[in-house]
């Protein structure tokens, strides 16, 4: 009788464990042109029927990069962008973007890691990582976004730069 019971305790022991969600990540990947521009440039962004959201010039511009912010910590981040503009990071060349964290009130909580850059600047139009953000703590409530510099598009060929999409990773 007692091996009975002690089987019976264990199988309803697994039974209730199973029933309890497994603690994974919550990643959410966002289209690039879901962002907004802002500078000299505001009017001429492409939003792709692709969901990429491209420079036409004619000067940097800024795109703001929103992400929905469900729990208190990012894990990690990553902007995949395209990157044709030949030109050296020292005469704005190459696109580079900022991950922040903002309270409710708008105030600045945490900004990460300052700016992570390619390391080279023509890319042919294959789409490609900046390096990846890492981990932030945050406030439970606010919200995250991406604040990106992309370059205008090559002269001579009109190739162009900008978000093809990007992902934050939250502890969930």
């Amino acid at each position: 009788m007692r091996t009975f019971s002690s089987k019976l305790a264990v199988s309803l022991l697994a039974l209730a464990s199973a029933v309890v969600p497994a603690v994974a990540d919550n990643a959410k990947n966002y289209p690039g042109n879901m962002c907004m521009a802002s500078g000299a440039a505001n009017t001429r962004i492409e939003r792709a029927s692709t969901g990429r959201g491209m420079n036409l010039g004619p000067g940097l511009t800024t795109l703001s990069c929103p992400a929905v912010k469900d729990f208190g910590s990012i894990v990690s981040a990553k902007v995949h962008v395209i990157d044709e503009n030949p030109a050296s990071p020292a005469d704005g060349g190459e696109v580079s973007c900022t991950l922040r964290s903002r309270n409710l009130t708008g105030n600045e909580d945490v900004e990460t890691h300052g700016t992570e850059e390619l390391a080279a600047g023509f890319h042919q139009g294959t789409p490609v990582a900046l390096p990846s953000f890492g981990s932030m703590p945050g406030n439970a409530v606010g919200y995250y976004f991406f604040y990106c510099s992309v370059p205008e598009p090559t002269p001579t060929t009109g190739f162009r730069s900008g978000i093809v999409m990007y992902q934050i990773t939250e502890a969930d």
